[in-house]
């Protein structure tokens, strides 16, 4: 008898925990129709003083509130740079140009040892640590970023900038041309459990796999049978020592404006900046089993690549490209932003329970005891929040989300490589809870090499995609209307292509356009993000429908960060942002020229140009269109129908309704 109730018991439970997959399965295909227009693509042009070539990453975008837009330009290292100037406004003849002084380096690998601010052609760039005076191993300890550190993201979370990183550590052989001492450097892998001696390794290696095997540029590698293989001029990578981290960095503000320290040639002399060191930790062992031969005994982790980050509803998101049995996929992981994204505050996702809740790394974990670790194996794993399932052909390269402003819905640019076809692709995904995401739909394709290390990858005019918005003030909101890709190309002469494409994309209303309004108001107004469902936003939501359109904006310009705009912001940037508050849109040149004329030649000031933007007669059909609910029945814009709004009803059309005519009328009201 206890068996058969066990049974039906169990059998219960499956039955839910079916439907509960079901409903899983419906929620994640059951996506808005979207319309993606493109309009058209250009070549943008960016120069970094500090460096005699173009970035690696796509360079990142934040507009700070003191008016200067701040600039993320990555190749193994990142520099922070500022300028008033557009990106948007640059081309290859006309290149947003960022000097020596805008500019400080903020992270670098920790094979070099400092920046050499007066480098010439003639000269390196980056000074290296000499391994023959400082032990490569012992002495060179921050294993996270040995080769490549590099920024991907950046927010101003809590008045510090918060930067997701993605780190590796390679097996790496610099050429004496690149160290400028005339020597070649060796940095042996510290993550392998392979004996290393500098003498073996400085001749012959053709069987000391990992250790043996080098990264880098005209570098021998040999075959099992001994045969040397030489690729000159070309960069060789050992894959079977090659590791990669993701980290994260805090770097200090002045109250939300970060202002470039140029003096500081090393990050570390710099005591704004706190390297978290990394902050997920891969399910497997990092460290590999290798015979005499260089073959793996077992499986081995490389890590997680290529990280990018999202803010939204008190969260910060990191989504990366991770290893699974037979493939890989796109993998997420949040923290709450309240510890500004703190080492050890991270979980990884969980699709089976629908949320954030599996620890990122091993128990006892720092940075500074990282060696103890890399046989560990956690058993913690990220589900898959994007997965084509197509037996591993197709892999995620990059994966950076937006949120498009008026909407409840995210967009996604990603970047994907097939290693069947050769095929490389870009395209978006609409999604509404950041963890469920549509079929990709492709913007941009190519067929790229169907064979080598590099099959589907390399061809694209847009590597390393992402979002800009059409006032080029941040790469994570964008309006439907008007925003930007921006993307990489590599070239064999020049180096690195900054390409930009213009898109406009149609996606279904929401519910409650008051409450969109407000949002709009705070983050164009005061550069603030909040919520759809934030107790002000609800506020002023109601305030608008009360009040009208204009003593709301009268309401924000009383506030201390409009204040700061209004005094810190260029004509140009003040007045844009005014349009974009109140109009929801760019200016056009005419009238930009105009306010721009009254406030240099007419003696007029900056509140009257608020007040006449807001008196247009477009402004107050705008307000009028943006007051309309969606909702039935919701008058008063709290995402509910009860009794508050029978008693709006009474006060806007009479007494002779009772409350069960409202509960009849409900489907047949939209809007007071």
């Amino acid at each position: 008898m206890k068996k058969t109730i066990y049974t039906k018991a169990l059998a219960f439970f499956l039955f839910f925990f079916m439907l509960e997959i079901v409903a899983q399965i419906a929620e994640a295909t059951d996506f808005p129709v979207i319309s993606v227009n493109n309009l058209g693509t250009s070549q943008l042009g960016i120069k970094n003083q500090n460096f005699p070539f173009g970035p690696e990453i796509t360079p990142l975008t934040l507009m700070q509130p003191n008016g200067q837009r701040l600039y993320s330009i990555t190749t193994s290292w990142s520099f922070l740079c500022v300028s008033p100037n557009s990106i948007l406004n640059s081309s290859p003849s006309s290149p947003l140009v960022l000097s020596q002084q805008s500019c400080q380096l903020v992270t670098k690998p920790d094979v070099y040892d400092s920046y050499d601010p007066s480098y010439s052609a003639s000269s390196v760039f980056m000074r290296f640590k000499d391994p023959n005076t400082i032990n490569p191993i012992t002495q060179m300890t921050k294993d996270w970023k040995r080769t490549y550190d590099g920024l991907l993201s950046l927010h101003l979370i809590n008045n510090q900038l918060i930067g997701v990183r993605h780190n590796e550590h390679v097996n790496h052989e610099y050429s004496a041309s690149w160290t400028g001492t005339g020597m070649a450097y060796v940095y042996p892998n510290t993550v392998q459990n392979v004996s290393v001696d500098r003498a073996y390794i400085d001749a012959a290696y053709q069987y000391s796999w990992p250790t043996g095997c080098r990264s880098g540029f005209n570098i021998p590698h040999y075959t099992e049978n001994g045969t040397q293989v030489n690729a000159p001029g070309v960069y060789d990578q050992c894959w079977d020592s090659f590791q990669n981290f993701v980290s994260l960095v805090q770097i200090d503000t002045q109250s939300g404006n970060w202002i470039p320290e140029p003096s500081f040639v090393r990050p570390e002399d710099d005591s704004s900046i706190h390297d978290q060191g990394p902050i997920i930790w891969p399910d497997y062992n990092y460290r590999g089993d290798y015979d005499g031969l260089g073959h793996l005994n077992g499986w081995r982790s490389s890590g997680f690549y290529l990280p990018t980050s999202f803010v939204d509803n008190g969260y910060i998101y990191t989504f990366y490209k991770k290893a699974k049995w037979g493939g890989y996929c796109t993998g997420a992981a949040r923290a709450p932003i309240s510890n500004n994204g703190a080492a050890g505050t991270w979980q990884s996702f969980s699709r089976a329970r629908g949320t954030f809740d599996i620890p990122t790394l091993p128990t006892g974990f720092t940075k500074e005891n990282i060696r103890n670790f890399y046989d560990t194996k956690t058993g913690y794993i990220s589900d898959c929040i994007v997965d084509e399932n197509d037996n591993g052909a197709s892999q995620p390269q990059y994966f950076n989300v937006a949120r498009i402003r008026g909407s409840q819905y995210f967009l996604a640019v990603e970047e994907r490589s097939n290693t069947v076809t050769g095929i490389w692709s870009m395209g978006i995904r609409i999604s509404t809870d950041l963890i469920n995401w549509s079929p990709l739909e492709v913007l941009s394709s190519c067929n790229g090499p169907t064979s080598g290390t590099s099959v589907g990858w390399g061809c694209g005019q847009f590597a390393y995609p992402t979002f800009l918005d059409s006032g080029a003030t941040t790469n994570y909101e964008i309006d439907p209307d008007e925003f930007y890709i921006l993307g990489m190309h590599a070239t064999g002469s020049s180096g690195y292509e900054l390409n930009a494409m213009k898109l406009s994309i149609t996606v279904p209303g929401v519910q409650d356009k008051s409450r969109l309004l407000a949002m709009q108001y705070y983050k164009e107004l005061l550069g603030w993000t909040v919520s759809y469902n934030d107790s002000g936003v609800i506020w002023h939501a109601q305030n608008i429908r009360a009040n009208g359109c204009k003593a709301d904006v009268l309401d924000f310009s009383q506030a201390q960060d409009y204040l700061n705009r209004k005094m810190t912001y260029s004509n140009t940037d003040f007045i844009t942002m005014l349009y974009r508050a109140i109009l929801s849109r760019n200016p056009e040149q005419t009238g930009l020229d105009w306010y721009i004329d009254q406030l240099l030649n007419q003696g007029k000031d900056r509140d009257w140009v608020l007040n006449q933007i807001v008196d247009r007669p477009e402004a107050q059909a705008a307000c009028n269109q943006r007051k309309l609910l969606i909702l039935s029945g919701d008058l008063d814009g709290d995402n509910d129908v009860d009794i508050f709004d029978y008693n709006l009803l009474v006060t806007n059309f009479g007494n002779p309704y009772t409350i069960f005519d409202y509960n009849v009328l409900v489907g047949n009201f939209g809007s007071p």
